[in-house]
């Protein structure tokens, strides 16, 4: 069996430090590409034209979108391998309850057979022996060696 490395082991603080990771790169970039943008374009004076507007917001979506939806595919990654953790070892633990429960199973009717065995031996009675000390009777009496050569000799 494959032993559990920590980051198996804290998976969600693993998920939260790689969504500050992404996250944070996004903003990174969104603000890196304003500031650029500020930067190339700071001689102009502010336009009231709502034009000029409109085409700002297209150019910061058209570069902030593309890195917003590749965060958003690496967390989507990150997600589907948490499940795929998560379903490995509940499906490890499974495993091992059904083997327990077998054992438990089988356990439970071997003492239930012990059980029926010794009542039966217990009500076992035949002139003054009674249980285990009429088997031991028996054997003596019947099935002993020296009364096996015995009855062999006999005839």
């Amino acid at each position: 069996m494959k032993e559990k490395n920590l980051t198996d082991l804290h998976s969600d603080e693993d998920f939260a430090d790689r969504l500050l990771k992404v996250g944070g790169a996004v903003i990174f970039f969104t603000l890196g590409v304003t500031l650029v943008y500020f930067f190339w374009f700071h001689k102009h004076n502010i336009s009231t034209d709502p034009g000029d507007w409109g085409a700002f917001g297209d150019y910061i979506g058209g570069l902030v979108n593309p890195a917003v939806g590749l965060a958003t595919v690496i967390l989507v990654i990150f997600s589907i391998n948490i499940q795929r953790r998560e379903l490995r070892a509940s499906l490890h633990e499974m495993k091992e309850e059904n083997e327990a429960a077998a054992r438990m199973s089988f356990e439970q009717s071997l003492f239930a057979w012990l059980e029926n065995y010794h009542s039966q031996i217990r009500d076992i009675e035949v002139g003054q022996h009674k249980g285990r000390k009429f088997l031991l009777h028996f054997y003596e009496y019947h099935l002993s060696p020296q009364q096996t050569i015995r009855f062999f000799e006999k005839n």
